[in-house]
Formats: structure tokens, C-alpha cells, sequence
């Protein structure tokens, strides 16, 4: 065959290649990605490598990895009235420490190597921490060190080296106001030492006009003193790490609520990221040497934070938060009622730092997120969890329960909402359920249940697979909102709602 001839089919292969690629992803249905959120490699404290948690995610068929190393690992505490100058730093491995831009690069380069999964960058953060008692008392404390807030979806270096977390200086920094004119008291310190250094016993001059009475030497040492106090001060003041910036907060102040997370949620906001509270039922306290680290459950703070984008129903968030007419069925009543800007939603989180590739086996096996996208990409999976189109699966059955299909539909227009979305209707909603078990080595009954507005209107029971029609005929005239739980043995899922709009308000 000539070459001319050859290298022609050659690249009319290559270009119907390319077509039948876009045509198929042009084609392509949605499909739930199982996720793993919430692993932390050993670039921060977690036990295992990337390539350890990308091989433990494929054993276990996870099409989706969001990484969230934690970014400062670091604590200090100062000796007042000289904090920032007489102080302990404790730091351990973060993403700070190891470097933005090296964390991203990493991650790239393993995503580019493992094109089966999807491998996304984020990061677990601790806006906050104070301290309480008095060192080698035997009370003293660093309270809420492990009060986190996930972030994911951060593109740019600069967008993570500008997060406003108290270990993190430059991100507090603010500009100077009439309440910061303290920080310059020790220049009233040092116009008076000059004055004491320069001060004589006596006054008097010569013809000349030349002072000639004895400087007072008990002035002199005293007006040192002063001077060198005054510096020392000034120094302190400044060095805050904010670039002789005053600070938005910091840990010695009295505890400034929920300000320190409510600053880190809307400037991740503003770089286009999300935010999920990591554990918000989680209770922890441990002690490295002679310092207690507690931090106590931190349910209230989803009340008085608000743009979040969701929490971890997951391991620990579930009990208070997410069981049916719990918090979270409060919160999302919130938003139908117009008292909350955007709804929070629900995901998965392993929470996975220190321990065996066995212990992380086990621990994707157990608890999954489910994101339901038409294209197999980290932007497409990430602005499908900011539409909270997913669900979340906790507990390992011997056959796992799957959800293919929750949807609200209008009778009368044909238009059909998945979950996560919102749907004007005119008639009663419509909803179908659709889902199936896999690996079923016994016939087991599927239970179920829809939730509106915080309660069980409906209990459903059977065997695989599922399909359920229902018409909800007592459904309210305002906005209102529909989810799932489903149990399957040891396995519970909870879904994300669905909004229903029957009034054309939205």
C-alpha cells in the first residue's frame, strides 16, 4: 500500500475516533461514580501513600477519590505580655509544609497515571483554636483543634495559600482601624525613657548656653529600660506573622463563636470551592504531653454558620443531624421556607488518616458516596456535588443495595427532577424509585421510607429489584422537599432531596 494512501486512513481513523467519542459522550445517561471523601495521605497525618489509597479505592471499585490532607498542622502558644516573641510552635506534616503547589502537581500527576479514577485535590481544615488553664498546671488546654471543615474544589495555589485559618497568618490579616491604635502604646513607653535617659539632677548652663548639670545615672538605667521595654513591645505587636497587620482573631481572645468558620466558608465560597463540616457529632480528647487537646460535639455551629455547602452524614453526623427530623430535616425546612440562601446537603466521610491499607479496604467498603453525573470528569463530578446530586451509603451488607433511579416528576408537563434538584409542579408530585441489590447470595427485603418535610409519609417493603410509583395526593401547597432512606440489612443509604415548588415560588 502506498504511504501517501496509508497515512490518509490513518488519520481518517483518527478523526472518526474522535467522533465516535464525543458522540458518545454526547449520548451518555447519567451514571452514579462511588466516591471515597475524606483520606488524608502522608503528605499531612494520614498513614498511606496516594498510590496506596488509589490501589485500595480500585480493589474496592471506587471510581471517585477526593484527597483532603489537612493544611497547617501547627499550634503555638506565647508567654504574655510577650506572645509573639516568647513562645512554644508545635508543627507536624501538612500541606503548608510540604508545599501548595508540590501537593497539587502530586495529585495531577497520579490522576494522569490513573485514568480509571478520578483523583481530586482538597483539603481538611481547623479554622480555629483557642486555649484554656495555665501551663504545668495540670488544665491547660487546646480546645476545638479538631472542629474541620472539609474543602474541595479549590483550582489555584494562591486560592489555598490565602485560606483564612488562625494557623495561617497571612489569610487573617486585616487592615487597620480606630479600635488597633493600642498596638503603638509603646511608643508612649519609649517618649518616656528618652525623657528619663536624658533628664539631669539639676538644670543649669554656662555663659555659652551649655547645659552642664549631671545627668542622673538611677534616670539613665531606668529611661534604658523604658527604651528597651518600648522596642521589645513594639516588636511583639508586629510580629504576628501578618505582615505588621493586625489579626482578624487569634487564640488567646475570647472564643469569637462561629466568626473564625464563618470567614473560612465565605472566602472558599468566593474562590468558587466548597465546604462540608467534616464530623460535626464527633467528640474528641487526647493529649500530647503535658497538653489536653478537646474538642467537644459541634452540632450548633450548622445553625450558626450558613453557606455551607453540606456535612458528613457519615460517620458522625447522623445520630442528631441526619436521622429523619433531626437538624439537618430543620435546615432544609429553613430553605423551602426562604430563611436560608442555598440548602445543605449530605456526603460520606471516611475520615481516613493513620491506619493499614486493610483498616481503608474496609473502611471504602463501608461507607460511599454516590454522584450521579453524564461525564466522567473531576469538573463534572465536582459541579454535580455542588448540585447535591448524591447520595450517601453507610454498612456493608453481603449484597449492596444500589439506587438507580430517584426522581419527582410533573404528570402534566413531563418535566422530571433527579435528586438535588428543584421542580415547579401544578399537580401532585410524582415520584419514582428504582434501585437494585448486587451480589445477592440470600433474598433480602428492602425497606424504603420517603421523607417529606422532616417525616416518613410512606414505607415501602420488597425484594429486588425495586420500583416504586407513588403520588403523593397530601402534598403541601408550598415548598416542600422529598428524600430517601433505605434499609438493606446493615446498609443504610440517605439520599439528597429533591425541592418541590407547587405555588411558582422558588
Amino acid at each position: 500500500m502506498p504511504m501517501k494512501k496509508f497515512r490518509l486512513i490513518l488519520f481518517l481513523t483518527a478523526v472518526l475516533t474522535i467522533i465516535g467519542i464525543k458522540q458518545g459522550f454526547a449520548q451518555q445517561t447519567d451514571k452514579w461514580v462511588p466516591t471515597a471523601i475524606h483520606i488524608a495521605t502522608t503528605i499531612s497525618d494520614g498513614s498511606l501513600s496516594l498510590d496506596e489509597i488509589i490501589k485500595a479505592a480500585r480493589l474496592k471499585g471506587i471510581k471517585a477519590v477526593i484527597i483532603t490532607d489537612r493544611d497547617v498542622m501547627k499550634w503555638e502558644y506565647g508567654l504574655w505580655p510577650l506572645r509573639n516573641i516568647v513562645k512554644v510552635i508545635k508543627e507536624s506534616n501538612s500541606v503548608f509544609k510540604y508545599g501548595i503547589d508540590k501537593y497539587l502537581k502530586i495529585i495531577e500527576l497520579e490522576a494522569k497515571k490513573n485514568t480509571d479514577i478520578l483523583i481530586i485535590p482538597g483539603i481538611e481544615s481547623a479554622p480555629f483554636y483557642c486555649w484554656k488553664g495555665i501551663p504545668f498546671l495540670g488544665d491547660f488546654k487546646i480546645r476545638n483543634w479538631h472542629k474541620h471543615i472539609l474543602v474541595i474544589g479549590l483550582q489555584k495555589p494562591q486560592d489555598y495559600a490565602g485560606l483564612p485559618v488562625l494557623a495561617n497568618p497571612a489569610g487573617l490579616r486585616r487592615s487597620f482601624g480606630a479600635d488597633d491604635i493600642y498596638v503603638f502604646w509603646p511608643l508612649l513607653l519609649l517618649f518616656l525613657g528618652v525623657f528619663l535617659f536624658f533628664k539631669r539632677d539639676c538644670s543649669y548652663s554656662d555663659n555659652l548656653g551649655r547645659e552642664l548639670g549631671n545627668v542622673s545615672k538611677k534616670n539613665r538605667t531606668l529611661g534604658a529600660v523604658f527604651i528597651i521595654a518600648s522596642i521589645a513591645f513594639l516588636v511583639n505587636n508586629f510580629a504576628n506573622g501578618a505582615g505588621a497587620r493586625p489579626l482578624a482573631y487569634d487564640q488567646y481572645c475570647i472564643h469569637p463563636g462561629a466568626k473564625p468558620y464563618q470567614m473560612l466558608i465565605d472566602y472558599v465560597n468566593k474562590k468558587g470551592g466548597m465546604t462540608f463540616w467534616a464530623h460535626p457529632e464527633a467528640v474528641n480528647v487526647s493529649k500530647q504531653g503535658s497538653v489536653i487537646i478537646e474538642t467537644g460535639e459541634h452540632v450548633k455551629d450548622l445553625w450558626k454558620t450558613t453557606d455551607y455547602t453540606g456535612f458528613a452524614i457519615f460517620f458522625e453526623g447522623y445520630e442528631r443531624v441526619g436521622r429523619i427530623g433531626g437538624e439537618w430535616d430543620f435546615l432544609l425546612r429553613e430553605f423551602c421556607e426562604g430563611l436560608r440562601d442555598a440548602p445543605v446537603w449530605i456526603i460520606s466521610g471516611l475520615a481516613f488518616d493513620n491506619g493499614t491499607f486493610k483498616g481503608l479496604v474496609d473502611l471504602m467498603d463501608d461507607a460511599q458516596t454516590y454522584i450521579l453525573t453524564n461525564e466522567f470528569s473531576n469538573a463534572a463530578l465536582l459541579s454535580s456535588m455542588r448540585a447535591g446530586r448524591m447520595y450517601a451509603s453507610r454498612g456493608v451488607a453481603k449484597s449492596r443495595f444500589f439506587l438507580d433511579k430517584f426522581v419527582v416528576k410533573d404528570e402534566i408537563s413531563g418535566i422530571t427532577v433527579d435528586v438535588g434538584g428543584t421542580i415547579k409542579i401544578t399537580d401532585k408530585p410524582l415520584i419514582e424509585i428504582k434501585g437494585r441489590l448486587a451480589g445477592v447470595e440470600v433474598p433480602s427485603n428492602v425497606i424504603v421510607r420517603l421523607v417529606r418535610d422532616g417525616k416518613v409519609i410512606e414505607s415501602f417493603e420488597g425484594q429486588s429489584p425495586i420500583d416504586i410509583v407513588y403520588k403523593d395526593h397530601s402534598a403541601s401547597a408550598y415548598k416542600t422537599y422529598y428524600r430517601l432512606e433505605i434499609q438493606n440489612g446493615a446498609q443504610l443509604i440517605v439520599t439528597n432531596p429533591i425541592f418541590v415548588d407547587r405555588n411558582g415560588k422558588t
